[in-house]
């Protein structure tokens, strides 16, 4: 029986772990997978339940594993993990120090002693607070947010603090003699504020997709906005011009071909008060006019060949494809600039077989490059690829799309493909 008890007892502190990890973390393989790994990786970390000494306080090899288990089996930012990793050790920790209390109070209540204590009553009082947190840890699901949506590297490094020193805290006091009602409030008040923290936390991933929804409806809004200038300017120079052309007409009945002439020359040498459009698909058209005044302002050629469908629905994803294709622009750009000898920017984006595909070929004198997914170039310098290779990795594979970079013939090439009916 007691054997049973002990397997239940990881088997819930297990859940407790992973339920945590998947309800704020985005997981990497399928959930058969994810369930087959972590337990594997737990189990082996937590071979041992002992009620001898400070086991229970402080377990190096169970953290390790939690530690292998969050940092390599889900995706996020580096502080993103720290902070839940952190959170999760003071899930433990409060536990494990809610549970010294009680077998304290169970053995001698006014002695502080844990030598003695039956293994029967560590275990099955091990098993009921792993019960209870693991509850409390499924409650979190009904406040789960995004768990695509990244807090600023600021905002993780303060949430952190929290469980970190709360865990301190737990561990200094540990071997203080406080009474049970003194220990049992300090460690519900060091679990309540955590509490709030995460929902602290959950109200800023709130307000971040807030923003990011403002971002997104400001751009859209632009485009639309300088579209309605670029048509009432059209309007009022299709307005001179037949005022011209009368005047032409006029002048030209009166045999002033002179004139006429001149009114024409006028005429022919006013530039045009429109912008070239792309595709008329407001995303890539936001994309590429802000692109192309950089080139154009650098005096960079380009050729630019389009054929996306203007009705094609890209706003679910208009955000993380601002990010891939103007970092693949800016490293052209960048790399363009930097040479004499400047040939053509190729741009060419389609839509086929339900895949939006961009190919951006730029000139660059860069011999040899390994562009593996674990490569990282960390400046920009002559005959260096730009900076937002990993950002473009990253957000590719995020659209569960392909990116591919290339050198050859002197040529850098930048493929993407997002496959748009995943969306």
């Amino acid at each position: 029986m007691l054997t049973i008890v002990v397997l239940l007892t990881l088997l819930l502190r297990f859940a407790m772990v992973f339920a945590y990890s998947i309800t704020f973390l985005q997981q990497k393989h399928t959930n058969k997978v994810m369930i087959i790994v972590s337990s594997v990786i737990f189990l082996l970390s937590n071979m041992q339940l002992s009620d001898h000494g400070s086991q229970y306080y402080l377990n190096i090899a169970g953290d390790l594993g939690i530690a292998l288990i969050v940092f390599g089996l889900f995706n996020g930012t580096l502080l993103k993990k720290i902070f839940h990793y952190l959170f999760l050790m003071m899930l433990m920790t409060c536990q494990n120090h809610l549970l010294g209390y009680l077998l304290r109070y169970d053995e001698t209540p006014w002695q502080f002693s844990v030598a003695g204590t039956s293994s029967e009553l560590f275990v099955y009082s091990l098993s009921l607070l792993s019960l209870f947190f693991l509850v409390l840890i499924l409650l979190f699901y009904r406040f789960k947010e995004d768990t695509e949506v990244v807090l600023s590297n600021q905002e993780y490094l303060l949430l952190a603090g929290v469980p970190f020193f709360s865990s301190v805290i737990l561990l200094i006091t540990q071997d203080e003699t406080l009474s049970l009602n003194r220990g049992l409030l300090l460690n519900f008040a060091v679990l309540a504020i955590n509490l709030l923290t995460i929902f602290f936390s959950n109200y800023l991933v709130r307000k971040t997709q807030a923003l990011n929804q403002q971002f997104f409806s400001a751009l859209q809004n632009d485009y639309y906005e300088r579209r309605f200038a670029e048509i009432q300017q059209i309007k009022i120079q299709q307005h001179d011009q037949k005022n011209t052309l009368l005047a032409v007409q006029e002048l030209i009945n009166r045999q002033e071909n002179h004139q006429a002439a001149i009114a024409i020359a006028e005429l022919m040498e006013k530039p045009a008060q429109t912008q070239q459009h792309f595709t008329d698909n407001w995303v890539i058209d936001t994309i590429l006019t802000s692109k192309v005044d950089q080139m154009i302002s650098k005096q960079l050629p380009y050729v630019i060949e389009t054929r996306i469908p203007s009705n094609l629905d890209l706003s679910p994803i208009a955000i993380e494809l601002f990010g891939i294709i103007g970092n693949v622009l800016d490293n052209a750009i960048e790399e363009t600039a930097r040479y004499p000898k400047q040939t053509a920017i190729k741009i060419n984006a389609f839509f086929k077989d339900n895949k939006l595909i961009f190919e951006v070929v730029n000139y660059t004198e860069t011999a040899v490059a390994d562009f593996q997914p674990d490569t990282v170039l960390s400046v920009k310098a002559a005959g260096r690829i730009g900076l937002g290779l990993r950002s473009i990795k990253q957000r590719t594979k995020k659209l569960e799309g392909y990116c591919d970079f290339s050198i050859s013939n002197q040529e850098f090439t930048a493929l993407i493909v997002i496959p748009i009916n995943s969306q």
